[in-house]
């Protein structure tokens, strides 16, 4: 008892540093870990770069506990530190370069937590940060930074070696459930490649292309950027990064940076023979300029590209094009014929099971019948079968667009919620670093403008709540259905996922209280336990962690 009160003194009480003492237990008395804590090298207050106490105590702890690691697995360990988040047993295996054993026996000793399984079904691994922080600076004294982020980097480019075509792709599902908790070590790998190996970050981000498009067009548009400029290669996955960089720029309303990668990747796709992005080349041009109101140049393109992939046999991107050539009829006046194109372009989704596509036609169809006075459920009928198909992919592409939708058709009843809809939607779109492209955006204009002359002066209060709903949440107060609470997240319950996002949001204690319904204490309490659970020490890190993990 007094060797383990002396253990816990001398580490300040912090959990982490008992933690990491306690995992010693089975190899060694309370004694002898309470005299090891004085091993040379283990200095409790001689940091070796100027920090508080509380961070010296820590690294004094993990650098105890890595010291008394068996070399191999003090190699591996430390090679981990690559790691931004959570990771699979796979992953690590490749980036250590050592068994599955030996990862066990890290997390064994405290050095490597387990959190529970992922959506795929895999379980997830993570280092505690303080851990990761200190291991990071191992890595570096061994000269062993670079190889461990080639090995990170080689990993995703293995495991996602496929490129299918189509933006988004027919593996977008998957790719997006598969790679979503793994988005920030996706961009760690592709931010090391840009400088230690551009071609293969091209490879990478091809086959990743669908990680971007949802969950961060800010980050995939500079990355693109970069690594097109950096890779000399002319080949299938150059084509492809260049057309992904154009829908990232239309994706952040940008279509005459759009429209000129689109004309550049036709011309690759030419050069290399590739009929078939040269077909999707023409589509992606051409929905570029329907979507910025501008119908006239945009048929061409759209018409020549359909003719390409429907010759080619690809339904999926002869779905795509009619659509789009039925939403610009529609533009033009032809709401009936836009209407007919849509409907024959869903009939081809639903038989070719593409579910991206289905919503895509739905929110389309939605606005049709908008346009056309139909009748008010048929249109929430569209706009929620779309959401329907576009919330599994974690789409931020069109879902936020048939929201927009919905809010028109709530707004002369109930302009409170419509107004609180539209600034969910309009938040979605900026927490991925894109926004509504011209045509769409002027519609929610319209829908918004609306709205805050029925509030009045209650209009930047609701903006403002509805700013901080989450997408679950904006999708019950469109429709009025049951919020549908979501899966567990590194442990973290469904209110403090609600928490973590508010974080996220910029928002402080008091404002999170207010928006929840909790006392101010309770939000204290609920952050603080974010910040054990995560093993983070601020707001912050904490908000850095949820944008890349919570919607």
């Amino acid at each position: 008892a007094a060797a383990i009160a002396e253990i816990c003194v001398r580490l300040d009480g912090l959990p982490l540093a008992i933690e990491l003492a306690a995992a010693r237990i089975n190899a060694m008395s309370p004694v002898e870990i309470a005299a090891s804590l004085d091993t040379p090298g283990v200095e409790l207050g001689g940091p070796r770069r100027p920090s508080p106490a509380r961070h010296r105590t820590v690294r004094a702890a993990v650098d105890w506990s890595y010291r008394l690691l068996e070399d191999a697995e003090r190699a591996a360990v430390r090679r981990l530190a690559v790691f931004v988040g959570s990771f699979d047993a796979a992953a690590a295996i490749e980036v250590m370069g050592a068994s599955l054993d030996v990862l066990t026996r890290l997390v064994d000793k405290s050095l490597v937590s387990v959190v529970e399984r992922s959506r795929a079904g895999a379980t997830r691994y993570r280092l505690l940060e303080t851990v990761r922080q200190h291991l990071e600076d191992h890595l570096e004294e061994q000269g062993e930074a670079d190889s461990a982020r080639a090995r990170l980097l080689h990993h995703f480019v293995e495991a996602n070696d496929t490129v299918p075509d189509g933006w988004p792709s027919p593996r977008a599902e998957h790719i997006v459930n598969t790679l979503a908790e793994d988005l920030g070590n996706v961009r760690a790998a592709l931010d090391w490649a840009v400088d230690a190996d551009p071609c293969a970050g091209v490879r990478l981000l091809a086959s990743t292309r669908d990680l971007f498009f949802m969950l961060g067009n800010s980050d995939g548009a500079r990355l693109a950027e970069v690594l097109l400029a950096r890779c000399p290669d002319v080949d299938r996955h150059r084509v492809v990064v260049q057309l992904s960089e154009g829908l990232y720029a239309q994706l952040r309303s940008d279509p005459a940076t759009a429209s000129a990668a689109f004309v550049e990747g036709r011309r690759l796709a030419v050069e290399v023979g590739d009929r078939g992005l040269e077909g999707w080349a023409l589509f992606l041009e051409g929905l570029t300029h329907v979507v910025a109101g501008h119908t006239e140049p945009g048929r061409p393109p759209l018409e020549a590209g359909r003719e390409i992939l429907e010759e080619l046999g690809d339904r999926i991107g002869q779905a795509r094009a009619t659509s789009v050539l039925g939403l610009a009829a529609a533009q033009d006046g032809e709401v009936a014929t836009g209407r007919d194109l849509v409907e024959s372009a869903l009939a081809i989704c639903v038989a070719g099971h593409d579910v991206w596509g289905q919503g895509h036609c739905h929110t389309y169809l939605g606005i049709l019948g908008e346009m056309a006075g139909a009748d008010p459920a048929r249109i929430t009928f569209h706009f929620r079968t779309a959401v329907d198909r576009l919330r599994p992919l974690r789409d931020t592409v069109l879902l936020p667009v048939a929201l927009a939708g919905q809010a028109g058709v709530l707004v002369r009843r109930d302009p409170a919620r419509a107004l609180t809809v539209i600034a969910a939607a309009q938040a979605m779109k900026t927490r991925v670093g894109g926004d509504f492209p011209p045509y769409f955006r002027s519609r929610v204009e319209r829908v918004r403008s609306t709205a805050q002359d029925g509030v009045g002066a209650d209009a930047t209060h609701l903006w403002k709540q509805g700013e901080r709903l989450t997408v679950d949440d904006a999708i019950a107060l469109a429709f009025g259905t049951t919020r549908h609470r979501p899966e567990r997240v590194a442990g973290l319950s469904a209110r403090e996922q609600d928490v973590a996002r508010l974080v996220a949001d910029g928002r402080a204690n008091k404002e999170i209280a207010t928006q929840l319904h909790l006392s101010v204490r309770t939000v204290e309490t609920h952050v603080r336990n974010i910040l054990a659970k995560l093993a983070l020490t601020n707001r912050t890190q904490l908000a850095t962690w949820a944008r890349d993990r919570i919607q």
